[in-house]
């Protein structure tokens, strides 16, 4: 089975993949350290169709080459959509779930902030954009993901919860 965590930055997509490696031992790779060694220095990376459709032909080879490997693992990250879990569910067995925030502020941020000292490298306007940014991209998740029938969990609706239903989701 591949399970496929997405949404825009931020949302927990990398603790939820933690947490089904360390509940159900099912390994992940993030898209974040795939991405990074295919794009120009100095562009900055973030939700983005354009990015996504550029990432996707890499990410169906590293799928198909994985899929022999190994029964379960987790791929997650901001650099796919709900079309193209919808694209892999056609020639895998894909568990997807997308993470988004309807409502978020540079203070919803920093309190979800783990060990992950990003914050410390942006300036205030950059969260306040990163923020603004956020909500922007969910939105267009959570369209797509209704169109194409994908579990999305907005966890501005509460964010244990909704992240608790999201694990649920993946394990049934």
């Amino acid at each position: 089975m591949l399970y496929l965590i997405g949404g825009p930055p931020r949302m927990g997509k990398s603790t939820l993949a933690q947490k089904l490696l360390n509940d159900k031992k099912i390994a992940y790779v993030s898209t974040d350290g795939l991405t990074v060694m295919l794009k120009p220095a100095g562009i900055p990376s973030f939700y983005d169709r354009n990015k996504s459709e550029r990432f996707f032909p890499y990410l169906e080879q590293f799928i198909e080459r994985m899929l022999p490997v190994g029964p379960d693992y987790t791929i997650e990250g901001d650099s796919f959509t709900p079309q193209h879990a919808y694209i892999l569910g056609e020639k895998c067995d894909v568990k997807a779930v997308f993470l988004g925030m309807s409502k978020v502020s540079v203070d919803n941020m920093l309190d979800y902030t783990k060990h992950d000292k990003w914050v410390e490298r942006v300036t205030r306007n950059q969260l306040e954009d990163l923020a603004e940014r956020i909500i922007q991209a969910s939105v267009e998740i959570e369209k797509e993901c209704s169109k194409y029938d994908i579990k999305y969990f907005d966890l501005s609706l509460g964010y244990n919860d909704k992240f608790a239903d999201a694990y649920k989701s993946l394990i049934e």
